[in-house]
């Protein structure tokens, strides 16, 4: 009771940090910690022994609220730390630095196309204080002298020296509009700008090599691959989406009839796809063991089936999350998988709730601005709602698949509408029709096709398994389209 309690107050401190208009000072909220630890301590020596239980977790409650207020108030005091110095705002710098994440293309005023990137920033010409660690670029063509200077191919990984205008991060803020500034913070860029283009530009190394630029060249040569095999297809960010987690191809039109049904969450790297996928690898590590096994191979005798298996699943879903761009989801699902084969390995099981909470406290110890992101929420949500349907027909004999299929979609649909409705002023009515019919196929047929296509077909030349998933999507999409047209297919409120 205490761990789920605990982490639950540990995310509701990271979440309070972030509605703060002040960054209080972190070392007030740790030493309020140790004194509540203190107090915890003392009552647990000196109180009767009945009353040490319900005390102690309270004051565990109150100890892991300040420690997610703590720990979240270092982590931002020591980004926002890392700014940009305001005498350099909008003069130009010669910087060298390494091209990270994927690269976007964007079109500038003129109906150029230009590409917007993350740069980790090696060397600035001002002191080297003044200049943030990370910038956002954008790369425009421009014309000098009568020339039109073209945007060149932008890799991940790459070392380049260009001369920039730098500027800090701010952005609109509009009722429901998209807040720019906290995005950057979460993402670490601490200032943005643009390419002076004089055609002095030098990429200095095509490739540096470490853990960070092997990741995102990998994601690159994926992506290049998925849009490269499904030019203009309507729903190539689609499965672009599902396979490196990129959702900025995906059209506006299409955001709203997957919201109106119910079925957004599809488009991210969700928990089931990340499942699957280690579940595939485990079995397949499995088959490996036994026949090793079969044949008296000596270091894999020493080593139990199960806990063998889990440690691959566990590595193939630390690839899988790797490539999405480690999104909430799957980074939940990653820590959940880890601790299971942690609990196989050790051999003692661990019950489904504590997992849930331990992989809330993972994440937010990761990224205490997860809590600002609706997947966040929808995520764990969703999965405890899947946990308390299960509770709930644990109580007699297994019910048919299709009748727990069919409890857990109305588990889900009734206990994320007020979710819904708080994050995103509307709840899908149809639902549990939409996602009945997308989720198999999606998660089932789309998703591992793509897999196969976006992470193998790079090297074996392979294009037919990215157009068959396109196919089969856009024959769902034309069910959920029909749905979307529904009289009060949504609730808005």
């Amino acid at each position: 009771m205490s761990v789920r309690l605990g982490a639950i107050a540990w995310c509701l401190g990271a979440a309070w940090l972030q509605t703060r208009a002040v960054l209080p000072h972190a070392l007030t909220w740790w030493s309020a910690l140790f004194v509540t630890l203190g107090m915890c301590g003392v009552i647990s020596y000196v109180a009767p022994t009945r009353m040490v239980r319900p005390v102690r977790i309270v004051l565990i409650v109150i100890a892991a609220f300040i420690a997610g207020v703590a720990w979240s108030a270092w982590r931002a005091e020591t980004r926002l730390n890392d700014a940009l110095d305001a005498q350099w705002e909008n003069r130009e710098i010669e910087i060298i630095g390494i091209v990270r994440g994927l690269p976007d293309e964007v079109i500038g005023f003129g109906g150029g196309r230009g590409v917007r990137f993350e740069f980790d920033v090696e060397h600035a010409s001002s002191p080297a204080r003044s200049v943030p660690s990370r910038v956002s670029l954008a790369w425009y063509p421009r014309t000098a002298r009568g020339v039109t200077l073209d945007v060149p191919v932008v890799a991940p990984g790459e070392r380049w020296r260009l001369r920039v205008k730098l500027r800090r991060p701010h952005g609109l803020y509009n009722p429901y509009g998209f807040d720019l500034e906290p995005w950057l913070l979460e993402r670490n860029v601490r200032a943005t700008g643009s390419v002076r283009a004089s055609g002095e530009e030098v990429r200095l190394t095509a490739f540096v090599p470490s853990f960070e630029s092997v990741v995102d060249r990998a994601r690159f040569v994926v992506a290049r691959h998925v849009m490269d095999a499904l030019p203009n297809h309507p729903y190539a960010g689609v499965i672009l989406a599902l396979v490196v987690g990129d959702q900025r191809a995906v059209s506006a039109d299409d955001w709203t009839m997957f919201n109106q049904t119910g079925v957004g969450h599809l488009l991210s790297i969700s928990g089931l796809h990340v499942t699957m996928f280690a579940a595939l690898v485990a079995a397949l590590a499995a088959w490996c063991w036994t026949i090793a096994v079969r044949h008296r191979c000596a270091p894999l005798m020493r080593i139990a089936r199960m806990p063998f298996a889990a440690v691959f699943g566990f590595i193939a879903a630390a690839g899988y999350t790797l490539i999405s761009g480690m999104q909430v989801p799957a980074q939940r699902t990653l820590w959940m998988l880890g601790i299971v084969a942690l609990g196989w390995i050790v051999q003692r099981q661990v019950r489904p709730s504590y997992l849930l909470a331990l992989a809330a406290w993972i994440v937010i110890a990761a990224d205490p601005w997860a809590v600002t992101a609706p997947g966040f929420w929808l995520s764990f949500i969703a999965v405890a709602c899947l946990l308390y349907a299960g509770l709930g027909m644990m109580g007699g004999a297994r019910p048919p698949w299709w009748q727990a299929a069919v409890h857990s979609q109305l588990a889900i649909a009734v206990l994320l509408s007020p979710v819904g409705l708080l994050l995103f002023q509307q709840t899908a009515v149809v639902g549990p029709i939409a996602n009945a019919i997308a989720i198999p196929v999606v998660s089932f047929l789309v998703t591992p096709l793509a897999l196969l296509g976006g992470l193998i077909g790079p090297w074996l030349e392979w294009t037919w398994p990215l157009q068959l998933a396109h196919a089969l999507f856009a024959w769902t999409a034309i069910a959920l389209e029909w749905l979307a047209r529904v009289p009060g297919a949504s609730l808005e409120l």
